[in-house]
Parts: structure tokens; C-alpha cells; sequence
């Protein structure tokens, strides 16, 4: 018997985030799904309504991109604003669900990236009673590090305490115990969620990393003519760390920074904070900013440089890293969440604090580690651990094993 298996995310499918990368993955690989017995399909935002995001009221980020980041600032630092802004964002998911019910499926299995997405379609559909018979069963990954509220936190200070905190807070526990499986894309997220949420079975709870397509290398890389050619790639914004990252090359001593170069990856909210650091320290010529780099394009700009960079404050387990291992650079990265499982500092890496101070002081040292040996590590290390045929082969097996149990 065959398994309808809906994943559905509610963001355009080539938004520029991790989940939306690893869907495109999965709906290029249908067949490999069909072999094994499942009839998979993607449902994203763009694809249930035509337009899109921009359809439901969202507008288009090119266009208001600068506007856009300086709400974000005022949203930040108003507790009003902030649940203004997020009541909009849930109104567009409450759409989405709504698109997505309209086209009348019967998914055996339906997988979401986000609690409140299921939440909502638990409600639509008329799903939140106890009598679960014949509803499907619920898959909910988890893009964290498995800790509740840090990452939503990091974004919306001024959530906290809030009626729609609490309101989100009951919703989130609903559905963490209306999962049949939680899956968790770095160990640690697991181990988190299952200390801070004893009362659900631990077998519900499933661990295999992400992956990517094993993409071969180029061979010879072209040279910056710097001793240190660093590269940061993502979404520009506070909890990825650009801002750190310059405020650490800004401490060295001049004769310190004309060793590095340093190359920004990628557009987001503090785009024109970065741009603004970069004047202060007058780095003009050690700082590019390469804006947004297409996905089919991200290998080859990779391997144009020598050091891979990411100084985030939270986590899962980032696909940017898994693209750079990928590349053969070695990684400088945070001691937090999944990068642990990623970067061991010594073989293909480096793993500091989440500090201004720890990246000045390494920026100072670099001369201690074999930069050249640790990124043959990390391409070896990829492909090792983090491949997409791995992961891909860990989802089915995810699936199977959901159905099984169910059928029992």
C-alpha cells in the first residue's frame, strides 16, 4: 500500500532559507520517493496561491527591502509592533492552510517546518478535538537548536510576556504533542528538546542531519593575493553575526587587517549596518559586498575564496556551513547548537565563543593552525556525513517507520 506523504511549508519555494532549499531537493528526487512506495508532494505558499507571499499582502522584498529593514529596527524595540507584525504574518499562514485544504488532499502523512502551520491546520481542518480518527499523522521538523522560544526571541525581544506569547506558547505545546514524529536536524536539538519536554516519548523524537548535493570540486581556486580570504554567506542579519565579524577585523592592528579580506554573501536587515561599520573602521578595500548569490551559483563562488566565516547567535545546523564543507573550506564558526556536530577545531575548523573579543583574538593567531589541511577535512568530512542521498534515504526511513507504526 503506498503512502501519501504532503510536506508543506509556508514560505515561497525559492525563498532564500534553509528548508526551502532542502524542499527543492526532495521534489527533484520524486522518483527515488515512488520507488520506495511514497507519493510525495511539496506544497509551499507560491505554489497553493498564484503570486505567492506578495498575494497575501506581503510585499516584494526587492522592492522594499531597505524600507522594510528599517521597520524591522522599530518592530525590534516595540512590544506593540511586534504583535502587530506578527498577527499579519500569521494571517498569511492562515491563508496558506486555507489554499492548501482547498485542494481537497488526503495525506496519510503531512510534515511541517513550522508549529504554528500545523497549529493552523489542525484547526482549519477541524482537527483539534480528541477523536484522531482519520486524521493524518503529523511529521514537525525542527530548524533550532531543540531549545523553546530562543530563536523566536532573538528576533522579537519584545514577544515575551505578551498575550500573543502566551497564546503562541499553547499552541506550540499542542502541537508538539499531536506529532507522531518531531525530527531534528542536529543531535543537540534533540537532546534539548527532550530536557525541556520529559512527558513526550522519546521515541517520537528523530535525528539525521541535513544534507546537499555531492558537487564536485573545480580544482584550482582563484587567489585574492591576501594571506586570510574569508567569506560569510546568509541572510545579513543580527543573529548570523556580519556585524561581528567586522567589529573583530576592526580591532586589529593595520598591519593585522591587510592579512585578511573579507566577502559578504547575501542581502537582510542589517545590510546598511554592516555597510556603516565598514566606513567607521575604514575598510573599505578589505570588505566586499557581494549581495545575493544564486543557489545554482553558491559552489563556485565558495570556492573562490580560502575561509569560511559564520558568527551566528542561534541555530539548527546551517546549511551555509554544509556549502562551504562542501567546497573544502575549513570553517570558523559559534561553539553552539549544531555547529559542534559540524566544525571540530583542529580538523576542519575553528569553534570560538559567540564574542567580538574570541574572533579578534583568533584573527590575531591565525598562523597557529594548517588552514589548507583543514579544508581538505571538511570536504571529507561532508562526505562523510553530510550528504543529500544520506539524508534523503534517513527521510524515507523517517516515513516508513511512521507508517508502520501506525498501521499496527
Amino acid at each position: 500500500m503506498r503512502i501519501i506523504v504532503d510536506d508543506l511549508l509556508s514560505a515561497n519555494l525559492h525563498t532564500p532559507i534553509g528548508p526551502t532549499g532542502t524542499l527543492r531537493r526532495l521534489m527533484a528526487n520524486r522518483d527515488y520517493f515512488s520507488a520506495r512506495g511514497i507519493d510525495f508532494q511539496v506544497f509551499t505558499y507560491d505554489i497553493v496561491r498564484p503570486g505567492g507571499m506578495e498575494a497575501a499582502g506581503n510585499p516584494p522584498k526587492r522592492r522594499f527591502g531597505r524600507i522594510k529593514a528599517l521597520l524591522r529596527g522599530l518592530i525590534q524595540g516595540n512590544r506593540w509592533l511586534t504583535v502587530l507584525y506578527l498577527l499579519r504574518e500569521r494571517r498569511c499562514v492562515q491563508h496558506f492552510v486555507r489554499a492548501y485544504l482547498a485542494l481537497g488532499r488526503r495525506g496519510d502523512i503531512l510534515v511541517f517546518h513550522e508549529e504554528y502551520t500545523a497549529y493552523e491546520y489542525l484547526r482549519q481542518a477541524g482537527f483539534l478535538g480528541r477523536d484522531r480518527a482519520g486524521q493524518p499523522q503529523i511529521v514537525l521538523f525542527q530548524h533550532s537548536d531543540g531549545t523553546k522560544w530562543t530563536m523566536e526571541l532573538a528576533s522579537f525581544p519584545k514577544l515575551r510576556n505578551t498575550w500573543l506569547y502566551r497564546r503562541m506558547d499553547r499552541e506550540m505545546d499542542l502541537v508538539y504533542h499531536r506529532a507522531v514524529r518531531l525530527v531534528f536536524i542536529a543531535r543537540v536539538g534533540l537532546e534539548n528538546f527532550n530536557h525541556e519536554n520529559p512527558d513526550i516519548p522519546r521515541e517520537r523524537l528523530v535525528f539525521f542531519h541535513n544534507g546537499i548535493e555531492n558537487l564536485p570540486l573545480a580544482g584550482c581556486s582563484e587567489s585574492s593575493g591576501v594571506k586570510y580570504d574569508l567569506v560569510c554567506t546568509g541572510t545579513v542579519n543580527s543573529r548570523k553575526g556580519q556585524t561581528l565579524i567586522l567589529e573583530a577585523l576592526g580591532r586589529l592592528r593595520e598591519e593585522q587587517r591587510r592579512e585578511f579580506h573579507l566577502t559578504i554573501v547575501g542581502d537582510g536587515p542589517a545590510m546598511e549596518a554592516c555597510r556603516e561599520l565598514t566606513r567607521c573602521y575604514g575598510m573599505e578595500e578589505l570588505v566586499t559586498f557581494r549581495g545575493r548569490v544564486a543557489n545554482r551559483e553558491m559552489h563556485g563562488e565558495l570556492q573562490r575564496h580560502g575561509i569560511f566565516i559564520l558568527m551566528s547567535s542561534n541555530e539548527g545546523l546551517p546549511i551555509s556551513i554544509i556549502e562551504a564543507m562542501r567546497a573544502g573550506l575549513p570553517v570558523i564558526t559559534t561553539n553552539l547548537a549544531g555547529m559542534p556536530e559540524q566544525v571540530e577545531t583542529g580538523r576542519n575548523g575553528v569553534l570560538i565563543a559567540c564574542k567580538v573579543e574570541a574572533l579578534a583574538d583568533l584573527l590575531g593567531r591565525m598562523e597557529e593552525y594548517d588552514w589548507e589541511a583543514m579544508g581538505r577535512e571538511s570536504r571529507r568530512r561532508f562526505e562523510r556525513e553530510f550528504t543529500f542521498s544520506q539524508m534523503l534515504q534517513q527521510y524515507c526511513a523517517m516515513l516508513e517507520g511512521v507508517a508502520k507504526s501506525e498501521s499496527v
